[in-house]
C-alpha cells in the first residue's frame, strides 16, 4: 500500500506532469497536422458544420503549442500553469472529438486531466510581488490590443462585409471571434466568413499565449540589495566567528537577501530565469544556517522558483543535501597560506624564475588598502581595468564584487604592477574576515611582460606577512580533481577519457589554464559544490552560466544594470577569469623591485 501511494505521488509530481503536458501538446499538434480517418470524419460532419471542424483543427494545433509552453511553468510548480493546463487539457478532450472523433487522443488527455487534478497540491507557486502588476496589465491590455488589431484589419477589408456594417459590430465580432463564437458581422461570401473566423481565433490564441508567457515567467528579482540590508549583512559578517572566503561577495548590490528569523544568518541570492541562485555559503554562525536555508527554500516554493546553490563549501553542502537537494563537486578553490608560502624549493622554481626575471626587467609592485587610494589613482585603476577587460560583458556572481572605489569597501586591497611607472597589472582583493583576503579581480595589460601575475601574487604574500594576513583565496579551478587524476601514472580509463574531454573543452573555456595557473603556487585546495533540486540540473546550470555572464540572453523585458553595476570595475571573479593565465611564457622577463607602501614595509616580489 505504501509503495502504491509512493508511485501515485511520483506519477502526479511536477516533473512527471510537466513531461506529459509537453507530450500531449506534441500529440495534439501532430494530430492537427495529419489527415483524419474518413469513416470518422463522415460521422463528425453529420453533427458539426465543416467550418466548425476546421476551426477545431486550428484550435487543437494552438492548444498543443500552448501546452508545450506550459510544461516549463508546471516544472516550476506555478499555480497559474496548473490552471492553464487544466483548462487547455479539458479543451483538448473536446477538440479532439469535434475535429475527427479522435478518441485515442481524447482518452490520453482525459487521463492526464485526472493526473493534474490529483496533483493539484504540488502547484503552490504564486507570482512574486514584482510581477503581479505586470500580469494584471497584460490580462487587461492583451485582449484589448487583440480586439483593436482585429477591428483595424476588418475595417481595412470592409469590402468583404455588408455595406451597413458598423465599427461597433466589428469590435464585437472580433471579441467573440477570439473565443471561437460567431459575431454580428455579415460577410458577402461564406469563404470570407471562414477567413475572418480563423483570423480572429488566431488573434485570440496569440492573446492567450502572451498572457501565459507573462504569467509564467519568473522575473529576475525580487529586488536589488537595499542599503539597510547591506548594513545588516555586514554586521552578520563582522560578528560571525566563522567567516567564509566568499562571504564578502554577498554584499553585491545586484543580489537579494533573505534573513533567518533570528536575524543572525542570511542567504544572498539572485533569481535568474526562474532559479533562486544562492552564492556561496549562508552567512552567520553555522548553527543558524538550517533556519535560513529553510526560509530560502520556503520562499522558492512559494514563488515557484527552482533552488540552486553555486560554490558552497562542504558543511553547507551537507545541510542543503539534508533538505533534498542534490550536490555535485564543481571544483576547488585555491588557498595560499601565507606563512607556508615560499618561492624556494624545486617545485616553485618556475614561479621563482619568472619573478626574478621580472624584477631584473624593472617591474615593481605595491600593495595598499582601497581607502588609501587617491581619487586620481582610483580613476587610473578603473580606466585601465575597463580597457583590459576581455570582451564587453561584465562577468561574475559568486566570486566577484562587481564594484570599485565604493567608500564601504575601504578594507579591500589593491595590488599594482608597474614597469617604468606604467601600470601593467592589477589584483583587487576583498576582506576575508580580519586575517584573510579573497581575489575579486585579476587584470593585466595585454602586452605586459612575462611574470606580472606571479610577481603580484608573491608581492601580495609578502605584504600579507607584514599585515597579519594568514590566508589568501585565489582562483577557482573547475573540475580540478579530473585534471589531477587524469595526469597520474596508471590513471583509469574513465579518468583518462574525462581528462581528454576537459582538455578539448579547454580550447573554448579556461579550464586547464585555470587549474595550472593555480597549481603552480602549491595552494591548499578547498572543495566547492553546486546544489540543485532533483531533475533540475540543466535549469540550474543555465542559470549559473547566465549569472556569471557566460550565457547572455536578449534584454527584452529584462531589467538594465543597476547603479552599482554601472560602476563595475570588473565583475570577472576568480571562478571565471584569470587574466594572466599561466604567465610562464618563454622570452619574458619582467621585474619587480620593492617599493614603499602606505603603512610602512615593502611589497616585494621575491
Amino acid at each position: 500500500m505504501a509503495q502504491t501511494r509512493r508511485f501515485g505521488s511520483w506519477l502526479t509530481s511536477p516533473h512527471v506532469l510537466a513531461f506529459f503536458i509537453g507530450l500531449i501538446g506534441v500529440i495534439d499538434l501532430a494530430s492537427a497536422l495529419t489527415a483524419p480517418k474518413a469513416h470518422r470524419m463522415r460521422i463528425v460532419v453529420e453533427v458539426f458544420s465543416t467550418m466548425t471542424v476546421g476551426l477545431a483543427y486550428v484550435a487543437t494545433a494552438i492548444v498543443g503549442v500552448v501546452l508545450i509552453s506550459l510544461s516549463r511553468g508546471l516544472l516550476h510548480r506555478k499555480r497559474s500553469a496548473w490552471w492553464g493546463a487544466v483548462i487547455l487539457v479539458s479543451a483538448s478532450i473536446l477538440l479532439n472529438v469535434v475535429k475527427g472523433l479522435d478518441v485515442e487522443e481524447a482518452t490520453i488527455a482525459l487521463v492526464l486531466l485526472v493526473m493534474l487534478l490529483l496533483g493539484r497540491r504540488h502547484f503552490t507557486g504564486v507570482p512574486d510581488p514584482r510581477s503581479r502588476k505586470v500580469i494584471w496589465r497584460t490580462v487587461i491590455g492583451a485582449p484589448l490590443a487583440g480586439i483593436a488589431l482585429g477591428t483595424v484589419l476588418m475595417t481595412l477589408n470592409h469590402r468583404s462585409q455588408a455595406h451597413s456594417t458598423t465599427v461597433a459590430e466589428r469590435v464585437v465580432h472580433t471579441a467573440l471571434g477570439m473565443i471561437g463564437v460567431e459575431g454580428p458581422v455579415r460577410f458577402v461570401h461564406e469563404r470570407a466568413a471562414q477567413h475572418w473566423a480563423l483570423g480572429n481565433l488566431m488573434i485570440g490564441a496569440a492573446v492567450v499565449a502572451v498572457i501565459l508567457a507573462v504569467a509564467l515567467r519568473s522575473p529576475d528579482g525580487p529586488h536589488d540589495l537595499r542599503p539597510d540590508e547591506e548594513t545588516e549583512l555586514r554586521a552578520i559578517i563582522a560578528q560571525s566567528r566563522r567567516i567564509g572566503s566568499l562571504d564578502y561577495f554577498a554584499t553585491r548590490r545586484d543580489r537579494s537577501v533573505i534573513f533567518a528569523s533570528s536575524r543572525r544568518a542570511a542567504i544572498s541570492y539572485r533569481v535568474v530565469g526562474g532559479v533562486s541562485l544562492a552564492g556561496g555559503d549562508p552567512l552567520g554562525e553555522p548553527g543558524q544556517w538550517p533556519a535560513v536555508i529553510d526560509a530560502w527554500l520556503d520562499e522558492a516554493r512559494k514563488y515557484g522558483w527552482l533552488p540552486g546553490v553555486l560554490a558552497c563549501g562542504e558543511e553547507a553542502g551537507r545541510m542543503f543535501a539534508e533538505r533534498g537537494l542534490d550536490v555535485l563537486q564543481l571544483g576547488d578553490e585555491a588557498i595560499i597560506d601565507v606563512e607556508q608560502f615560499t618561492l624556494q624549493g624545486r617545485t616553485m622554481k618556475p614561479v621563482r624564475n619568472v619573478v626574478n626575471h621580472a624584477k631584473r626587467d624593472g617591474l615593481s609592485v605595491d600593495c595598499l588598502r582601497a581607502k588609501d587610494l587617491s581619487a586620481v589613482e582610483a580613476a587610473e585603476v578603473r580606466t585601465r581595468a575597463d580597457a583590459w577587460r576581455d570582451g564587453p560583458v561584465e562577468r561574475g556572481f559568486s566570486m566577484a564584487l562587481g564594484r570599485f572605489g565604493d567608500p564601504a569597501d575601504g578594507e579591500c586591497v589593491l595590488v599594482r604592477a608597474r614597469v617604468q611607472g606604467e601600470l601593467v597589472g592589477l589584483l583587487y582583493m576583498v576582506p576575508w574576515g580580519t586575517d584573510g583576503l579573497s581575489l575579486d579581480l585579476m587584470r593585466r595589460k595585454p602586452d605586459a611582460p612575462n611574470g606580472v601575475v606571479e610577481s603580484m601574487v608573491a608581492g601580495l604574500v609578502e605584504w600579507g606577512r607584514d599585515n597579519r594576513i594568514g590566508h589568501i583565496s585565489m582562483n577557482f579551478a573547475v573540475l580540478r580533481d579530473i585534471f589531477e587524476r587524469g595526469e597520474q601514472l596508471g590513471a583509469s580509463l574513465g579518468a583518462k577519457v574525462s581528462y581528454s574531454v576537459l582538455k578539448f573543452a579547454s580550447r573554448f573555456f579556461q579550464l586547464d589554464s585555470l587549474y595550472r595557473s593555480n597549481r603552480k603556487y602549491q595552494p591548499r585546495w578547498l572543495p566547492r559544490y553546486i546544489c540543485y533540486g532533483p531533475g533540475t540540473l540543466v535549469d540550474v546550470g543555465i542559470a549559473m552560466l547566465r549569472a556569471e555572464a557566460f550565457l547572455t540572453l536578449p534584454s527584452f523585458g529584462h531589467r538594465g544594470p543597476t547603479k552599482a553595476g554601472a560602476e563595475l570595475l570588473d565583475a570577472t571573479g576568480p571562478a571565471l577569469d584569470v587574466a594572466g593565465g599561466d604567465d610562464s611564457r618563454p622570452n619574458g622577463a619582467s621585474q619587480q623591485s620593492g617599493v614603499q607602501r602606505p603603512g610602512g614595509g615593502e611589497c616585494a616580489g621575491s
